[in-house]
């Protein structure tokens, strides 16, 4: 049994933490936005299913022999590609649909090697039902998610913080050959244990169904192993779960940052459900685990009702243990209904496709029928009516078929209240909005307001549930520098105070409602870089910041990292030259991590004047960047300038914080600029020495968000 669970724990341990590894590869080349870990997910679940239904067929169709074969081709056609590093051919345009181009760059650069990792669990589990007949090897899928679990968690917390991104690719690529050796190891101990011309599983289990009694007549070996509906809701629970998976991750990295520690964490407490209700029969109990989850999902609804009065880790909290209790009532569900082991990979199968189906359906069908997210409460729906319906048909539970009467119209009243809930947050996520819109990027709502303590209405832009600017309506006021960008911030200072007699090139990072152009003057230039075509049309439509201006603006389309690489080449190397360059890509949810590295900062350098500024806007709801982007740009061998602007209603002003840099100190010491200045205190100073730069093969989320 030894050779079989060790090939299957390394197997299980390199199927996901490829998923980590490839998706902070080419993360950067789409804007770090939250869809690229759906997209990557999606790509996973669907190769998945292919790999579990090649193990299905194979065990069924083929010999043993002819399936050690089979397997040991598909290993060394995996092992021609590796090592799994993608070239920057695949780097993407701004046409490109940004989905089918992740789903293309991840089947050539890791498919193979992904698909045949796929087939591990179910062939091995069926190799060792056919070697050791009396044994279940349903505790083997245990193991298999628990060097899932491993792989995981040893991604964000040893792998990531300690090895640069071409090392984990190599190293994961030397512990491929080592899973290799042992499934060739798996494939010597069948070719020696089943004769040759031993038949397939399929049949192997028809001639012992159909062997003689001892009174001489054929009976099937058990009655029928499964119906039609168990086959179903093999599909349709850990549809659910994989839904819920997705759609509570879409949550979390939207408001934070798009990280493997944010992407590990809910996949993580999925993986655990799996290998808690497979490991052990009796660790699934539905009087335990059916309130709790209630209770679970009676806070998320006041969560996601209230999303501003809590503090991200309380939200976290919510999200991750109502997610863990939907997964244990699904997988726990699962394991009731489970199959004898002649319809093991066949039962995978089915597992695997209602995986691939709650991935379509969060990453390609949900944002082409909704305009919000709207996958989450219809999952979670979902799963109460899945647990609903196996507690009635199951012959074993106090409330088959529907009874007793009372029980069940208590039962049927709490589901009607939770719809009503939800109902509530769908309408709160809609409602009220001038527009509201979806893309691969998130959700995009405008809403019109009276602001009380200024005296007008009051435009505003939302991306998810952060405030991203706004713009006051009447005439005098629509040139306004509101916001984050008050006359008296960082930015505000860098635009007045900045060669204020002659005409400028300026440059900006993150479109959003167009509201520093307020700041260009008759003659300036001033070129944003926006990556989601979607802020670019509201900021047109909707806001008139940009029909304004007097200077001459343009908008380039894509990451605004890499449209200044190409603009850095196109240029041979001189750049274009900026007086001011502003990155306003950071405030209030996601950081995009890699528009925070050394050489995102080197790149941004290149780009300016020899006496020009670079504005960093540091304000962000739940990540601390000061001492990450104080580090970055302090190592560039220049003292930089912190600017604390407080809020101020009155004014229309936010809490933002800024840090500028100029390579000539007479800007700093400006009497206006020194003055505005804050003053690095010693427990900023304590950070700014302890923290380690991020850098394009280094990130560490975590350091940020425990201080």
């Amino acid at each position: 049994m030894l050779p079989y669970a060790l090939t299957i724990l390394i197997g299980a341990f390199l199927l996901f933490q490829v998923q980590p590894l490839i998706a902070r590869f080419i993360l950067p080349w789409f804007g770090g936005a939250p869809a690229v870990w759906t997209s990557c997910m999606l790509f996973f679940q669907m190769l998945l299913l292919v790999g579990y239904a090649w193990a299905d067929w194979s065990a069924r169709r083929l010999s043993a022999r002819r399936q050690v074969i089979a397997q040991g081709m598909l290993l060394l056609a995996a092992l021609a590609v590796l090592p799994i590093v993608p070239d920057a051919g695949w780097k993407p345009d701004a046409e490109d649909n940004p989905t089918l181009r992740i789903l293309l760059l991840l089947g050539a650069v890791v498919g193979l090697p992904y698909f045949v990792l796929a087939t591990t669990s179910p062939l091995l589990q069926a190799w060792f039902a056919r070697a050791f007949p009396t044994t279940s090897p349903y505790r083997l899928y245990a193991l298999s998610n628990a060097g899932s679990l491993v792989g995981l968690l040893s991604y964000p917390f040893v792998i990531e913080p300690w090895l640069r991104l071409q090392s984990q690719a190599w190293l994961w690529s030397g512990g491929f050959g080592l899973y290799a050796l042992g499934f060739a190891g798996c494939g010597a101990l069948l070719w020696r244990a089943v004769p040759a011309g031993a038949p397939s599983a399929s049949s192997a289990a028809s001639e012992e169904a159909a062997a003689p009694t001892a009174a001489g007549t054929a009976e099937p070996l058990s009655p029928t192993p499964f119906s039609r509906s168990d086959a179903l809701l093999w599909v349709l629970l850990p549809a659910c779960a994989s839904a819920l998976l997705l759609a509570t991750t879409n949550q979390l990295c939207q408001d934070v940052a798009v990280v493997p520690l944010l992407w590990v964490l809910p996949l993580s407490l999925y993986l655990i459900s799996f290998i808690v209700t497979f490991a052990d029969d009796r660790a699934y109990h539905r009087a335990a685990f059916a309130p709790s989850t209630a209770l679970c999902l009676g806070a998320l609804l006041w969560v996601m009702d209230t999303v501003d009065l809590l503090p991200f880790v309380a939200q976290a909290v919510v999200y991750c243990l109502s997610l863990f209790g939907c997964c244990m009532l699904c997988h726990g569900e699962l394991v009731r209904l489970r199959p004898p082991t002649t319809a093991l990979t066949a039962f995978y199968l089915a597992v695997s496709l209602g995986g691939a189906l709650g991935g379509i359906f969060v990453g390609a069908v949900a944002p082409r029928l909704f305009d919000t997210y709207l996958e989450l409460p219809l999952a979670l729906l979902g799963t109460v009516v899945l647990f609903l319906v196996c507690v009635a048909r199951d012959a074993g539970s106090s409330l088959f078929r529907g009874r007793p009467r009372l029980a069940w119209t208590a039962l049927l009243a709490l589901t009607a209240l939770y719809v009503a809930g939800n109902w509530q947050v769908i309408r709160y996520a809609t409602d009220g909005y001038d527009t509201v819109d979806r893309n691969f990027y998130g959700i995009l709502r405008t809403y019109t307001e009276p602001d009380e303590e200024f005296g007008d209405d009051a435009r505003v832009l939302l991306h998810g549930a952060v405030d991203h600017g706004f713009q006051y309506q009447a005439d005098e006021n629509r040139r306004l520098a509101v916001a984050y960008y008050g006359a008296d911030t960082g930015a505000g200072l860098a635009a007045r105070l900045h060669k204020p007699d002659s005409a400028r090139r300026i440059g900006v990072l993150g479109l959003g409602a167009g509201a520093l152009a307020v700041y260009a003057r008759p003659g300036d230039e001033i070129r944003f870089y926006e990556i989601d075509p979607l802020v670019v049309r509201l900021a047109t439509e909707r806001f008139s910041y940009l029909a304004d201006t007097p200077a001459r603006w343009d908008v380039v389309l894509g990451d605004g990292r890499l449209s200044l690489e190409r603009e850095l080449a196109a240029s041979g190397g001189r750049g274009r030259g900026y007086d001011l360059l502003i990155l306003d890509a950071f405030s209030g949810d996601a950081p995009p991590a890699h528009l925070l590295t050394r050489e995102a900062f080197d790149l941004y350098l290149s780009h300016l004047a020899p006496d020009g500024l670079l504005a960093v806007n540091v304000s962000n709801s739940f990540v601390d960047l000061t001492s990450l982007v104080w580090k970055l740009v302090e190592e560039r061998g220049v003292e930089p300038a912190l600017f604390e602007g407080p809020a101020d209603a009155e004014r229309g002003l936010y809490d933002a914080d800024w840090i500028v840099l100029s390579r000539d100190p007479a800007w700093i010491e400006q009497p206006e600029v020194w003055n505005a200045s804050a003053e690095v205190d010693e427990e900023l100073r304590r950070e700014i020495a302890e923290i380690r730069p991020w850098t394009d093969d280094y990130s560490n989320l975590t350091q940020l968000l425990l201080r």
